[in-house]
């Protein structure tokens, strides 16, 4: 039982720290496209 309850946890965590990585790659390139514009 216990071992489910990790196993949810370990998956709910690895989807956000994926989605979280997914939205820094988007947003390096377009800060590093809008730095030049700001600077």
């Amino acid at each position: 039982m216990l071992m489910v309850l990790a196993k949810e946890i370990l998956g709910d965590v690895v989807e956000v720290v994926a989605l979280e990585i997914l939205k820094v790659m988007f947003m390096w390139p377009s800060l590093i496209f809008m730095a030049p514009g700001l600077a």
